[in-house]
């Protein structure tokens, strides 16, 4: 049970692979949402069915890369080089004309330049992208305007500009000595963020602050916890004659306890990305549909009745923090764009993990890499009842 009103069940096969996941209210014999799993002779995820959203078909090529991803928000095709660097898929006379399709008008680049050099993707979908001499994404062009990025001599990114149709904002980004982002402030507005270990603990605006609850040993989020802003606390200046205080000491000084606060519930997918969020009435608060590569494509956000607040969720993938200013997904050590399924930089690890050192992962239905390093089977265990 996740509250007194509200549990998720989880049914495996003898394989270990999820079956099926329910979500259902103790006072209605309805489930609130069902998703059903279903493998292929390979064991590999071929459709999921979702009481809620409908179902998703995939399907792959010989070594297990995924190549179609058909779903109601989109029909998805990809195709990919002996690299597995993710390309145009190519058009044929069976093709129809009228067939859904992501793929965007061709490419503008001189026919003598290839649209992918070195690992290096220079052209997909309609959007060209430039690179620094360490392989750093400097700017991505697409139709719907440019995003200029700036890094710093550890290959992190510190600025962004972003000119677009929808979105125009001015981002600056902050690490500690680990390198995990602990701040960004994107036009004058500051968000700061705290960590345990290398999962995300907290993040605070001026407004909120939410605090996230993970299940053990993972970075899959159980449950939100939605309070006031994380106040800091400022180094006091002492003087050789001061007399020590600890009453005035900031750090000795119990906080003081806020109303207002809410808890919020995960539910997640074969892979731990959150498909919902429920209040402790069992009202769905929070829900996204997502396209292959992890683009959500719709967001629905509702006021939660019991605790008369609207609530949001920046988690994506295992690890991954979506910045809205962006588009972009902040991967501890790596930034990933779901637009195009791959990192923006190389693998810090450089070739330990193959030799595409921008592949986020195969088939994104089963792979997970929480810490933007190195790739693998998801092995997510949901919450059971």
């Amino acid at each position: 049970m996740l509250s007194s009103k509200l549990g998720q069940r989880t049914h495996y096969d003898p394989a270990g692979r999820v079956l099926q996941q329910t979500v259902q209210r103790s006072t209605s014999p309805a489930p609130l949402a069902e998703r059903r799993y279903r493998y292929d002779a390979a064991g590999q995820l071929s459709r999921i069915e979702d009481s809620r959203k409908g179902g998703i078909d995939y399907r792959y090529d010989p070594v297990g890369r995924l190549i179609e991803a058909i779903s109601p928000v989109a029909k998805e095709r990809f195709a990919f080089d002996p690299a597995s660097n993710i390309i145009d898929p190519v058009r044929t006379a069976d093709t129809p004309a009228s067939r859904p399709s992501p793929v965007r008008p061709e490419s503008t680049l001189p026919v003598e330049v290839p649209k992918v050099l070195g690992n290096l993707l220079k052209a997909y979908a309609g959007m060209h992208f430039e690179y620094d001499a360490r392989g750093n994404l400097v700017r991505k062009r697409t139709p719907a305007g440019e995003q200029e990025y700036e890094w710093d001599e550890f290959n992190r990114l510190l600025s962004a500009r972003v000119a677009e149709t929808s979105r125009q904002s001015q981002a600056r980004y902050f690490y500690d000595a680990f390198g995990r982002r602990i701040a960004k402030e994107v036009n004058g507005e500051r968000t700061v963020f705290g960590w345990d270990g290398d999962t995300l603990a907290y993040e605070s605006d001026g407004e909120q602050g939410t605090h996230y609850i993970y299940e053990p040993g993972t970075f899959v989020p159980l449950a939100q916890y939605v309070a006031g802003p994380v106040d800091g606390i400022a180094t006091p200046e002492w003087k050789s004659t001061d007399r020590y205080v600890p009453e005035e000491d900031p750090l000795q000084k119990v906080p003081e306890r806020r109303g207002g606060a809410a808890l919020f519930y995960y539910h997640c997918d074969q892979i731990g990305t959150p498909q919902l969020l429920t209040d402790d009435d069992g009202d769905v608060v929070w829900e996204a549909s997502y396209k292959a590569w992890g683009e959500a494509r719709e967001v629905i956000a509702r006021a939660s009745k019991a605790a008369g607040i609207v609530v949001g969720n920046q988690l994506r993938f295992q690890g991954q923090q979506v910045d809205e200013e962006t588009g972009l997904a902040y991967n501890r050590y790596r930034y990933y764009d779901p637009q195009i399924g791959r990192f923006i930089s190389r693998d810090p690890i450089g070739l330990a993990e193959g030799i595409n050192v921008f592949q986020y992962a195969p088939n994104p239905a089963q792979w997970t890499d929480p810490l933007g390093l190195c790739p693998g089977e998801s092995d997510h265990l949901t919450v059971t009842e």
